[in-house]
Formats: C-alpha cells, sequence, structure tokens
C-alpha cells in the first residue's frame, strides 16, 4: 500500500512538473502616493488596477489582460457615497499604454461628473503619477506573461519541430 502511495505521489508530482504552461506574474500591491496599485491573477490572466478614496469619492482604473481576448479591457471610474457617477469601460489594443496624462484626465472628468470641484478633484488625484508609473510596470508584466500562456496554449500538444536527417534528436 505505502509503495502504491509513493507510486502515485511521484506521477502526480512528475505530472505538475511537466505543464506546459508559464507561470504568471506574482502577485503585487503597493501604496504610491496614496493610490493602492495591485497585480492579481484570475482564471483566465491578470488585472492590474490602481484605487483610491478620499471622503465619499472613490476612483478605480483598471485594465485586464485575459488570455483568448482580441483587446484589453480598461476601465476609469470614479463613484461618490457607493454610486458610480463618472466613467467608462472601453477596450485597447494590446500593447498600448495609454499616457498618464490621458488617464488622469478621464478620472478627473469622472469626479466632475459626481460633483466634485476642481479643487477637490486635483486633492484626490494628487500622487497619480508615481502610481501610474508602476501600474504601467506591472501591466507590460501582466501582458508579456498573459501572451506567453497563450502561446504555450497554442503550442501544446503539437510535435516538437523536425530535425534533418542524421542530425540528434
Amino acid at each position: 500500500m505505502r509503495r502504491l502511495f509513493a507510486c502515485c505521489l511521484f506521477v502526480v508530482a512528475a505530472a505538475v512538473q511537466a505543464q506546459p504552461f508559464p507561470e504568471g506574474p506574482a502577485a503585487h500591491h503597493r501604496t504610491v502616493g496614496g493610490w493602492e496599485v495591485e497585480s492579481a491573477a484570475e482564471d483566465d490572466g491578470v488585472v492590474v488596477r490602481m484605487s483610491r478614496t478620499r471622503g465619499d469619492y472613490a476612483l478605480e482604473y483598471s485594465l485586464a489582460y485575459w488570455r483568448g481576448n482580441y483587446s484589453v479591457p480598461r476601465a476609469s471610474h470614479a463613484s461618490r457615497g457607493g454610486t458610480l457617477c463618472g466613467g467608462a469601460p472601453e477596450r485597447v489594443d494590446y500593447g498600448v499604454q495609454l499616457p498618464a496624462a490621458q488617464v488622469r484626465g478621464e478620472l478627473a472628468e469622472a469626479l466632475a461628473a459626481c460633483g466634485a470641484s476642481e479643487r477637490e478633484a486635483a486633492a484626490i488625484l494628487r500622487g497619480f503619477a508615481p502610481a501610474y508609473r508602476l501600474l504601467s510596470r506591472w501591466a507590460a508584466e501582466a501582458e508579456a506573461a498573459t501572451a506567453a500562456e497563450a502561446a504555450a496554449i497554442a503550442d501544446y500538444g503539437r510535435d516538437p519541430p523536425a530535425t534533418q536527417a542524421g542530425e540528434p534528436h
């Protein structure tokens, strides 16, 4: 019985070791300039987000790198008192990193839609630039990891490349 258990354990360990898919990026979480920046794996990819809450206002910007998608879903939105009042989801092409000024402007518009004054919006958006730089770095990692995983899935089960006659296998 012990031998059978040991044999089964060995087979399971070998199967896990032989998994053809690359390891995804590590999960990250850091507070930068008052913003929470995180990168977390999901079933089909990685979501990278930055968020900030100040008083009744909450802001969030996120990118979702999901295997099999033709583009990257992204969202920038604001809420006040728990009610979504500004911003909208959309998609961007892979490889596109929007300029920080554009994303900051979208968040400022979302805050205005929530009734924030320009002064309130400026205070809430303080620290945006360093947080966005970090988000952009983690987004690039997430995009590369998702592309590698998609390629590994596409290659799974394919025969190895043929060798020329006389070459060792």
